[in-house]
């Protein structure tokens, strides 16, 4: 198989490269993925853009150096330069084919609509390519390369998380973990709109500075599900880039052009929040378990993302493990959101100090739920 995938490979590059050859023009852009890292997007087709570069507007960079990564992006939507077919045998029960590895090449063809991602680590090289550019799935734009960025972000401690992060310049940012409709998007979207830093909603970039886990934001898009919830955040209706599918589909925000200083590029965590929708009107914030964070973080990631591995596992157990975890009891007066987030925030940063000076309304960050054992 190792032989098979790199022919594979290999014979694909070798179409992506024929056909910029073709079209004798290359679009290139380079974008900052966490502390430092540069990678270089290749494309050969200007209608591709819109596709993949609005969510990646706000780390978008001139750069001459050498580049850590390169992704090549190419489609067959006038017919030709389609990669060379799998020699593996589809399932096409399934809306893609397993996963296929070996020591340093990734392969993951999906059929609906039919693209492929691939990567090389040994060459530095990844491949994205699809049939026909105009059925790209909508949702996909608001994460683009996702799976690339998963895989070769691992391989330089950069832990792409399902989750949200959301902080203050001043006091650092939280981790919001757990699966879909958990409340990570309102809630990290409430806190940007009281003004707080934003680094994501949905899909997390974490690395480490030494010990100190850092966010990342990585893709500057935002998704809302459902009419009635759009309609709770009127300051974002101007966002929204797919207003004709919001009676089926989630809404979908690319937030960079209109909130361009609450974008937060780099944001050092000092906690991790499991939100829990309670049906009362105020929020509050107690204490829990790493495992219950590991619970709300771990699953949902390991299935969202394509190819995750036992080193995914152990990276995510490591950022939960290094910060101190709560439950986010997310009440209906959602102006309250942010307040409790900054004040545990503040608190936390001065925890040297009494106790007495750390209490706010709502809001006792070394209390323990009645079921709960202390940490």
């Amino acid at each position: 198989m190792d032989l098979d995938l790199a022919t594979y490979f290999n014979s694909s590059y070798a179409t992506f490269q024929q056909q910029a050859r073709k079209r004798d023009k290359i679009i290139e852009q380079t974008i900052r993925v966490g502390e430092s890292a540069t990678v270089r997007l290749r494309f050969v087709n200007e209608q591709l853009l819109s596709s993949f570069l609005p969510a990646l507007e706000h780390i978008m960079i001139d750069s001459s150096q050498k580049e850590d990564l390169t992704i090549c992006v190419w489609d067959s939507t006038d017919g030709s330069g389609k990669p060379p077919c799998p020699a593996w045998q589809t399932h096409r029960n399934y809306q893609w084919v397993d996963l296929l590895a070996s020591e340093h090449i990734k392969v993951l063809c999906e059929l609906s609509p039919a693209r492929m991602t691939a990567i090389d680590f040994e060459q530095k090289v990844a491949l994205f390519w699809i049939n026909d550019a105009t059925q790209f799935p909508w949702f996909e734009q608001s994460r683009p390369f996702r799976t690339i960025l998963h895989w070769w972000g691992a391989a330089q401690n950069l832990h792409l998380l399902h989750a949200a992060a959301v902080g203050t310049t001043g006091d650092g940012g939280v981790l919001l973990v757990g699966k879909s409709g958990a409340g990570k998007s309102t809630t990290a979207l409430t806190c940007l709109i009281s003004g707080m830093q934003y680094a994501s909603d949905d899909h997390c970039l974490v690395g480490f500075d030494n010990s100190q886990p850092i966010a990342y934001c990585l893709y500057n898009a935002a998704k809302l599900d459902m009419i009635d919830s759009v309609s709770r955040f009127p300051e974002l209706d101007q966002c929204i880039v797919n207003r004709e599918k919001l009676q089926v589909d989630k809404a979908m925000m690319f937030l960079c052009p209109y909130f361009p200083e609450r974008i937060a590029k780099r944001l050092p965590l000092k906690a991790v929040l499991v939100p829990v929708v309670t049906g009362h009107p105020e929020t509050s914030i107690v204490s829990t378990t790493w495992q219950e964070a590991a619970g709300a973080l771990i699953p949902s990631t390991m299935t969202e993302l394509q190819g995750s591995e036992v080193n995914d596992f152990y990276g995510m157990l490591r950022i939960i493990k290094s910060l101190p975890c709560y439950r986010l009891q997310l009440g209906t007066e959602i102006d309250q959101i942010p307040k409790a987030i900054k004040d545990l925030l503040c608190a936390l940063s001065t925890q040297d100090k009494p106790r007495s000076l750390l209490s706010s309304p709502g809001l006792d960050p070394f209390a323990q739920p009645a079921s709960i054992s202390p940490r």
